[in-house]
């Protein structure tokens, strides 16, 4: 992924935490998962969890690295 928007750039709705705006988005990715016919969504699942953590360890992502970082998070502990 090049194209992380720089930290002037990404603004969120006032009131929105980035906790919940990832836990918006790992529910939305998994129902995302759900309607593509995979033999394994538990796999697929996890292995979208571990490129978003990858993501996340960018040096030069910024605030969307962190906010990757935490919807990998939240996918986690949706696949418990």
């Amino acid at each position: 992924m090049a194209g992380l928007l720089p930290s002037a750039a990404a603004q969120a709705p006032a009131g929105l935490t980035p906790g919940r705006l990832a836990e918006a988005l790992a529910v939305l990715m998994v129902d995302l998962i759900e309607v593509v016919p995979l033999d394994d969504r538990p796999a697929a699942r996890e292995r979208l969890s571990n490129r978003l953590d990858n993501q996340a360890r960018r040096a030069s992502g910024g605030p969307a690295a962190a906010l990757l970082g935490a919807i990998a998070f939240a996918l986690m502990r949706l696949e418990q």
